[in-house]
């Protein structure tokens, strides 16, 4: 019975230490998700400010490319921008455009220099310094009406990025901007603006934008497990929803996991929004923890199951040993009893002669005088035997003198 409860106190503990053991890998398990799910916020950013890095050094190509060439005509701007494979390197990719810097002053030099989209510059301003947009490929519906003529500066949001790319002399991000120039609608967008340098000296000429879905440029960003994530990517530093760039995903307000990140680059910044997802969240192996429970459980259980035995075996054997001890003890009781009744009397009848002799013990049983003579002990005997009694004794007593049967009384 010790070992037995010994062993239900060990299956107790095992019981009591896989709890406890599942709850420590299930918080680790939390914790490593968690990190999972930082590195996975982490990657988007990393993401995204690589692919900004990259689009601006295809600008910043075709900046070159003008600069040193002074000039370039729509049909080869149209070849070099279908060259660079720019919308298959880059998801999203609209248009790469070439906007150039026109005074009052020397408007038709540069209407000769650059046709129609000078003569046409959109909307029509107080002057005396435009940016137009001369060159752009591919052009919306097969022709350039909503994009050529228009002056970036027109837009506040291509403004600020064109100041910034004048005075930095490196490439800035546009805030919130809509597709395809002055069109005032359109999906939500953003450009990747490079100055164009003069041949000589550091003046800015003239602009190279990248303009940019916002919301397919974002989904190029996912790759893995970060495919399940939710994400919100807002303009600007507030992070507010009327400045929402992009949203992949829905809003899960009861996600398990949130974080922000902060896009840096070219004097303006994303603010992005990560949640886990259901889907996300079903990767996390939950399984190791419940197959810990199960694994102690089951080990918890054949503990328990062998103490029952242990306990039904020992029962057993002491119900057995206690009917194995009675018996013997109901056996030596009978053999004690055949023993000492075999002391209790005995007697010697010679029946020729007519005497008897008996023991003390029998005399003392027949109620005689041991010190009767032999020849008085027999009546005396007979006048013991109760009157209904007595023939069928002496009968019997017949029976062993005549035919030596063994005689039998009661």
């Amino acid at each position: 019975m010790r070992h037995a409860f010994r062993l239900w106190r060990v299956a107790v503990f095992m019981l009591l230490a896989t709890l406890a053991a599942w709850a420590a890998s299930h918080a680790y398990l939390l914790a490593q998700a968690e990190a999972d799910f930082n590195a996975d916020a982490d990657r988007l950013a990393a993401h995204a400010t690589a692919r900004l890095n990259d689009i601006a050094d295809s600008a910043a190509a075709a900046a070159g490319m003008v600069r040193i060439a002074g000039t370039v005509s729509e049909p080869a701007w149209a070849d070099y921008v279908d060259t660079q494979a720019l919308r298959r390197r880059f998801p999203g990719f609209a248009a790469l455009s070439l906007a150039w810097h026109v005074d009052d002053a020397d408007a038709a030099a540069a209407a000769a220099r650059w046709g129609p989209a000078v003569r046409t510059i959109r909307p029509a301003g107080p002057g005396p310094a435009y940016l137009p947009v001369v060159r752009s490929a591919p052009l919306p519906d097969g022709h350039g009406a909503p994009v050529l003529g228009f002056d970036l500066h027109s837009d506040p949001a291509r403004a600020v990025a064109v100041d910034y790319a004048r005075r930095h002399g490196d490439a800035a991000l546009s805030a919130k901007i809509a597709l395809r120039g002055d069109a005032g609608a359109g999906l939500p967008a953003f450009a990747v603006m490079v100055p164009v340098r003069a041949a000589t000296g550091d003046a800015m000429v003239g602009v190279v934008s990248a303009e940019m879905e916002a919301a397919a440029f974002i989904e190029s960003l996912f790759v893995g497990r970060g495919r399940a994530l939710s994400l919100q990517v807002f303009d600007g530093e507030a992070g507010a929803a009327p400045g929402r760039l992009a949203v992949r995903g829905v809003d899960e307000p009861g996600a398990r996991f949130s974080t922000r990140r902060r896009v840096a680059f070219g004097g303006h910044v994303w603010q992005f929004a990560v949640a886990s997802t259901p889907a996300y969240e079903a990767a996390i192996p939950w399984w190791k923890a419940q197959a810990m429970v199960f694994a102690g459980f089951i080990a918890s259980l054949l503990m328990a199951v062998l103490a029952r035995q242990m306990m039904s075996l020992r029962a057993r054997a002491e119900q057995l040993a206690e009917t194995m001890t009675r018996v013997l003890r109901e056996k030596d009781a009978r053999l004690r009893q055949a023993l000492e009744g075999a002391d209790e009397g005995w007697w010697d009848w010679d029946a020729a002669r007519g005497g008897m002799l008996a023991s003390e013990r029998a005399c003392e049983v027949l109620g005689l005088d041991a010190s009767l003579h032999p020849g008085e002990v027999v009546p005396m005997w007979r006048s013991r035997l109760h009157p209904e009694d007595r023939a069928a004794v002496e009968a019997e007593v017949r029976r062993h003198v005549r035919y030596d049967v063994p005689f039998d009384a009661q």
